[in-house]
């Protein structure tokens, strides 16, 4: 588990949405990649902890007065990250769908945070239901 520095805590998220970055451009298939971002979320939630908490919104301000507009910052990279790689298949309607996806999942990892522990595998669990939702455009590969 990282401390819970600022420093520690940018490190984090700037080396997790690289990873996420890398995963999508590894994956030819979009649910695949998705999937592979899911994954990415569940590790590093479950091996930091107190990083999640303040990525997903949890941060005491009077301690780190500018970390809530890191957070935001850092929680609209992820968005528009996934929107992104919707916008390569030129398929408006489904921005809807995965931007109703990413406050579902922020939901649930907010509810997980809440109990204290992350349980990462009912996480997972919870969180493939929702990977149906996404397009799945075999030939997405070729707009990368």
């Amino acid at each position: 588990m990282i401390s819970n520095s600022p420093e520690s805590f940018a490190d984090a998220v700037e080396a997790w949405h690289a990873a996420c970055k890398q995963a999508c451009l590894e994956n030819r298939n979009c649910l695949d990649r998705y999937g592979a971002v899911v994954a990415a979320l569940i590790t590093w939630l479950a091996d930091n902890p107190a990083a999640a908490r303040l990525y997903f919104g949890d941060c005491d301000e009077t301690e780190h007065p500018w970390l809530s507009a890191y957070v935001r910052s850092s929680a609209n990279d992820l968005t528009r990250s996934l929107v992104e790689l919707n916008a390569a298949h030129n398929q408006p309607e489904n921005k809807t769908r995965i931007e109703f996806v990413i406050g579902a999942l922020r939901h649930l990892v907010r509810e997980e945070l809440r109990r204290e522990t992350v349980d990462h595998t009912r996480l997972a669990h919870r969180l493939t239901r929702f990977a149906p939702l996404l397009p799945t455009n075999q030939n997405c590969g070729e707009h990368w």
